[in-house]
């Protein structure tokens, strides 16, 4: 099966609902979205953007963040909190960005 992608956003604007197939195994899949040396190896577009850091306590209420190189060169920040993980099938997080632009 090839991999595919959906998104939507819900109806108050609220959330970007994002299912995605990928041809591997659950448990390989779950691993590379929460292991910090797996993440900074395929987090980002080579030109655009570049994740350097990673951490993630993985559980209910639990936080992860994220922060690199963006776009125009400067740096970036991503964090949120684990609203639901059910390993290895689901994971659900708040994602909230911040983009530093020094002069």
């Amino acid at each position: 099966m090839p991999d595919t992608a959906t998104m939507h956003i819900t109806p108050d604007q609220d959330a970007i609902i994002s299912e995605i197939e990928i041809a591997a195994i659950p448990d390989r899949v779950f691993q590379a979205l929460i292991d910090p040396e797996q993440v900074l190896q395929w987090w980002g577009q080579a030109g655009v953007y570049r994740c350097t850091e990673f951490a993630s306590d993985v559980r209910p209420g639990g936080k992860w963040r994220s922060a690199g190189i963006g776009p125009d060169g400067g740096p970036f920040e991503a964090s949120g909190q684990y609203i639901e993980v059910d390993s290895p099938r689901l994971l659900v997080y708040s994602w909230v960005a911040k983009l530093d632009r020094c002069p």
